[in-house]
């Protein structure tokens, strides 16, 4: 999903071959080889028999033996490059280059483009849930009653358009599972595996809902886009724990030394980060305890769904983690399809208890959440108090503009990833998807800062669209422990993934989350 830059988190199995599929893919191949073998031992034949038999047509028409064969293989012949002149081989190698160039940018602009795109509109959604009010006006909200917002009430047609948002990943990889289960073979399920994929992914979606729709309508953009990077703890745990080899030729006892020391400075700086950020929420809310215990939860939660990244693939005769790994990947396809149905299940059902529960008027809150009722009042401690409302009126602006946004949002995604795709498949990962992704976040940063300066931030088609976003009121107050923890959650997010700016294979190969 595009909350943490990536991605979504959604499955993308395409990459990945199952043992039935291989092995079909291996029998195809030494067929097609034994057909070719019998092809050129009958052709061989054929022309010594003629050599023998008709010594005389042979010799005396020339132009025969320029002739394909009956029954052998049209070969593609490499040429040596000295039949070409030095100019044209220049010129050919400029052109490729250019080129090359050109389409590494193309593909830098729409990365970079499409990724910012999703983390605004991102943002944008997020504002407009539990707004201040008279009842509840936090200061992690305001930033110290700094920021002004236009509306009291939650339109809960905004928390509709964060569950499409949140939701499209799973639907997408659902159809993909669900392509490959009708078309292709693959692997038994087995229950062990499926149980460990259910719990393990349910973690992380509770931890995800709970990180959107409690822990980001709680704050500010600006603050919301920096604490998305705070979850590199687990991730660099497991690293440091299933440490891999690298290239034989190269892998020193100097350099695992010096992996070993990027992880653990990755670890210590994520523990100092979170740590700030928990210092950041109990001064801003010290009044909600719950708020502070949900958002220490969080970041483990998402990020624990990541170990198969950080875990050797292991084999039938490996033990813990790495056999866990291999038997899920047997059987990825019916696993990927039977969660990413439950995690959609749980993208409704969670969002609806904690917009639902704690409700002034009895069960009126679930009434305005489903579009049954047109107002009710949420009151709770760990969340807040707000007026949900199912008006759909927002200025000059469509009755659908939290849908449409969401829709934004997807589609900016989906192009995201497809490009990040393209440029890893033509060897452009580190100019046409490293660095446009490491540049997402300071990017976004910098346009919420110039939406700021702005007196409202009006859509650009001309129809008087306002869009409610936060603007920033009085002097300029400097909170020193988020403007910390954002700095040290992008450097341990660069140095966790220092991987991804290296592009060492001929192809892309298994795609992982």
């Amino acid at each position: 999903m595009a909350v943490f830059g990536r991605s979504s988190k959604g499955h993308d199995n395409e990459g990945f071959i199952e043992e039935d599929d291989d092995e079909h893919l291996s029998e195809s191949s030494n067929n097609s080889e034994d057909n070719m073998k019998d092809n050129r031992n009958s052709a061989n034949h054929t022309l010594l028999s003629k050599g023998t038999a008709e010594p005389e047509e042979k010799s005396n028409d020339a132009s025969d033996n320029q002739r394909p064969q009956s029954g052998t293989w049209d070969l593609f012949r490499e040429t040596s490059e000295n039949n070409l002149a030095s100019s044209d081989i220049q010129l050919w190698n400029k052109i490729f280059v250019i080129t090359k160039i050109i389409t590494c940018f193309i593909l830098f602009v729409f990365v970079l483009g499409c990724g910012v795109i999703s983390k605004s509109t991102l943002l944008l959604m997020v504002t407009n849930i539990m707004p201040p009010n008279s009842r509840w006006n936090t200061s992690l909200k305001t930033a110290s009653n700094h920021f002004r917002y236009g509306v009291k009430q939650t339109e809960v047609t905004w928390i509709w358009g964060l569950i499409l948002v949140v939701s499209a990943p799973y639907v997408f990889s659902i159809l993909n599972s669900l392509w490959r289960l009708i078309f292709k073979k693959t692997k038994t399920m087995a229950i062990f595996p499926l149980l460990i994929a259910i719990a393990v992914e349910s973690l992380h979606s509770i931890g995800l809902l709970l990180f959107v729709f409690v822990i980001l309508p709680n704050t500010n953009p600006l603050s919301g886009a920096l604490l998305c990077l705070n979850i590199c703890s687990i991730p660099s745990i497991l690293g440091l724990m299933f440490l891999r080899d690298g290239d034989a030729n190269t892998d020193t006892a100097r350099n695992r030394l010096l992996r070993r020391m990027k992880l653990v400075a990755v670890i210590i700086i994520s523990l100092t980060c979170h740590a700030l950020w928990i210092y950041h929420i109990y001064t801003g809310s010290s009044e909600s305890l719950g708020l502070l215990a949900i958002y220490i939860c969080c970041p483990i939660l998402i990020s624990a769904s990541w170990w198969e990244n950080f875990v050797p693939q292991g084999d039938k005769f490996s033990r813990g983690l790495q056999k866990l790994k291999w038997s899920l990947r047997r059987r990825r396809t019916k696993i990927s399809f039977i969660v990413n149905v439950w995690k959609l299940v749980l993208s409704i059902g969670i969002p609806a208890a904690i917009f639902g529960i704690d409700c002034e008027n009895g069960p009126s809150c679930f009434n305005v959440f489903f579009f049954q009722d047109k107002n009710a009042t949420l009151s709770t401690g760990t969340i807040g108090i707000s007026e949900q409302v199912d008006i759909r009126k927002f200025e000059s602006c469509n009755s659908l503009l939290p849908l449409i946004l969401a829709g934004v949002n997807i589609l900016s995604s989906a192009m995201c990833y497809k490009m990040s795709a393209v440029a890893c498949k033509i060897l452009a990962q580190p100019p046409s998807f490293a660095l446009p992704l490491a540049l997402t976040t300071p990017v976004t940063v910098a346009f919420v800062l110039g939406i700021y300066s702005r007196q409202s931030l009006t859509m650009p088609s001309g129809s008087g669209c306002v869009l409610n976003f936060p603007l920033w009121e009085g002097d300029y107050d400097i909170a020193w422990e988020v403007i910390t923890a954002g700095i040290m959650g992008y450097l341990a997010f660069m140095l966790l993934t220092t991987h991804v700016w290296v592009s060492s294979n001929e192809r892309m190969q298994r795609e992982d989350k």
